[in-house]
């Protein structure tokens, strides 16, 4: 792996392990699934934090990827070979976990009134509830938007090919594009098949784009400047308070800048992305996203009414999700990759 591809792989591990911190301490918040017995203004404040930032920066994170395999030797899946591809590796995935995990689990803890029938049609097979399984549709639909792209010859070729001014034009013109609609889909409040959240991610998708592109300029800037990714923190927490759409996409932006700093920091620490607890989140991430948020629901089923005291729940319920979330994972692994393996043979 090259050191780029590096500095993205240690973005989505971090970003996996704050979206696990901020699933737990989001319950000391009004938009919590539980209500712990106890109130913690600082675990509030966390999880307002990480929420800020950490969704876009998976999107930020897709579309640098995108645009390394663009550039690669034979490029990438394009148009109808690209839906295809992001079909089998999101929409499947998202079913499977939804009818036979989400579903299941929501109904058990009594966090719908549905019923299981009723909650599979309106939460999981319309997406109006389909709890962090709208991160796979919302990329779903951007890759299909890209796919489209990828069907206009002036803008493939632009972003496919060595012409940088004429990559830059297409890529700002459609950031420009995305950002306006953007700040309509912001205010809708149906997210029927997650097309709202689609519309508004994907500026952050085209974003990472844009970034990959420029990514020697951007490392070289913050690794000098340490001081304006720590600034840029900072100032996630001064916007906290304030949720118009431009600020929310500000807000976005520096907490991005800020972890991006950090993850370039971390990259370069000795023995960290060499580390096993480096390897147990970053070869598993999207399964560890998938079946954490449950495994954090039953711990607050079972515990949230017993321990009293805040951050002890919370410590508790973040060890319990970490490790159990990733053996799961883990297991999960193993058998997908048996099956792929039998598949190979039998072919």
């Amino acid at each position: 792996m090259n050191r780029k591809a590096n500095v993205y792989d240690v973005l989505k591990t971090v970003t996996t392990l704050l979206v696990i911190v901020g699933h737990v301490a989001i319950m000391w918040t009004d938009t919590g699934a539980f209500s712990p017995v106890s109130s913690s203004g600082s675990l509030a404040i966390l999880a307002n934090f990480i929420y800020a930032f950490h969704m876009p920066l998976f999107f930020f994170v897709s579309g640098a990827v995108y645009r390394m395999c663009l550039k690669r030797p034979g490029g990438y899946d394009r148009g109808r070979a690209l839906i295809r591809r992001k079909a089998q590796r999101l929409l499947v995935p998202y079913l499977l976990v939804g009818i036979c995990y989400v579903a299941p689990l929501m109904e058990a803890m009594h966090l719908t009134t549905d019923g299981y029938g009723r909650f599979l049609v309106q939460g999981i097979f319309l997406a109006r509830n389909c709890r962090h399984l709208w991160f796979l549709l919302a990329l779903f639909w951007i890759f299909f938007f890209f796919a489209l792209v990828s069907m206009v010859p002036p803008l493939r070729e632009a972003m496919e090919g060595e012409d940088e001014a004429a990559e830059r034009s297409a890529l700002i013109g459609i950031l420009l594009f995305l950002v306006v609609i953007g700040a309509v889909a912001f205010h809708l409040t149906n997210r029927t098949f997650q097309i709202k959240e689609a519309v508004y991610e994907s500026q952050y998708f085209c974003m990472g784009m844009l970034a990959q592109m420029y990514a020697k300029r951007i490392d070289g800037f913050a690794v000098k400047y340490k001081w304006t990714w720590i600034l840029a923190g900072l100032l996630v927490f001064a916007l906290l308070p304030l949720s118009a759409y431009p600020f929310v996409v500000v807000r976005a932006v520096l907490g991005m800048y800020f972890l991006y700093g950090d993850c370039l920091f971390l990259e370069r620490a000795s023995g960290f992305v060499t580390s096993g607890s480096y390897a147990a989140i970053s070869g598993k991430a999207m399964e560890i996203y998938l079946i954490h948020p449950m495994i954090n629901y039953l711990v607050f089923y079972f515990l949230g009414d017993i321990i009293h005291y805040a951050w002890a729940m919370f410590l508790i319920a973040l060890a319990i999700t970490l490790v159990v979330s990733e053996r799961l994972a883990a297991l999960v692994v193993r058998v997908r990759d048996r099956c792929l393996l039998g598949a190979g043979k039998d072919i």
